[in-house]
This record gives structure tokens, sequence and C-alpha cells, in this order.
């Protein structure tokens, strides 16, 4: 669940891979309920750590892994959620 860093609509953003496309990558921020369909050469980096509190957290700690994979899975299920309800709501029509 690696964040990158990429440029979108002429802006630097660092968000989450959420999943993989044909063409590069569909990202998320954490707290956005939106995605981005971003291509692989509008990526600049990848996160390697993060300060909190003055401390510097690796992406390979084991507490953010965890907390990665939460956000992640979360914004699968609420993918799914979605889709089934517009799939009940199509039948109802």
């Amino acid at each position: 669940y690696d964040v990158i860093l990429f440029e979108y609509k002429d802006e630097l953003v660092l968000h989450r891979i959420v999943a993989l496309n044909d063409e590069g990558y569909t990202t998320k921020g954490d707290h956005n309920s939106h995605t981005e369909a971003i291509k692989t050469e509008a990526v600049i980096g990848v996160m390697s750590a993060f300060l909190n509190n003055g401390k510097s957290i690796s992406v390979t700690n084991k507490k953010y892994k965890r907390y990665s994979k939460l956000i992640v899975d979360h914004y699968k299920l609420m993918r799914w959620i979605q889709a089934l309800k517009e799939k009940v709501a199509k039948s109802r029509a």
C-alpha cells in the first residue's frame, strides 16, 4: 500500500495506491471519498517514512502497515457496498 507523490492537475499530491490499472494506479487520500487515476509517468516518488511528533516512522513499521491495510480494506468495502446499492436500485427500477 505505497504512498506516492505525483502531479495531478498542476499540483503535487501525496496519496495511497489502492489499486493498479492498465495505465498506472488508482490513488486515494486517506480521508477522501474520491479516487484519482494516475499514470505511471506522473509519479515523482514513493514515501519511505514520515514524521509523527518529531519522530521518523518508516513505512515498514508494523503499526503503520496495519493502518495502511485498514485504510485500503475500508476503501474496498465501501466500493463493494456502493456496487451492491446500485445493483439493488437497478433491480427495483
